[in-house]
């Protein structure tokens, strides 16, 4: 599975092109990467995604959909959905 900056090229990876300017993002250090979960909307505002902060929905970015999709190809309809409504839960 790719990380999210691979999917959005935010360069706040470590040693990203712009981590000197925004700071290295909070995400990069998690071994699952899942930024909605840690960085999204209800995340304390130095721990947001930059996508968040600017008035962004985990639900309409391109990882979070590339991300599911991955998933759903491994589960069944019933896990996904499962996993769905847990996620949906957590981040509203």
């Amino acid at each position: 599975m790719r990380r999210c900056w691979e999917t959005m090229r935010c360069g706040r990876q470590p040693g990203g092109s712009n981590v000197a300017r925004q700071g290295e993002c909070p995400v990069s250090r998690l071994e699952a990467g899942v930024c909605w979960l840690s960085a999204g909307p209800h995340a304390p505002p130095e721990l947001r995604c930059s996508r968040v902060t600017q008035g962004g929905d985990c639900h309409a970015c391109p990882y979070y959909h590339e991300f599911h999709h991955e998933l759903a190809l491994h589960m069944t309809p019933a896990e996904v959905e499962i996993i769905a409504q847990s996620w949906v839960e957590l981040c509203t």
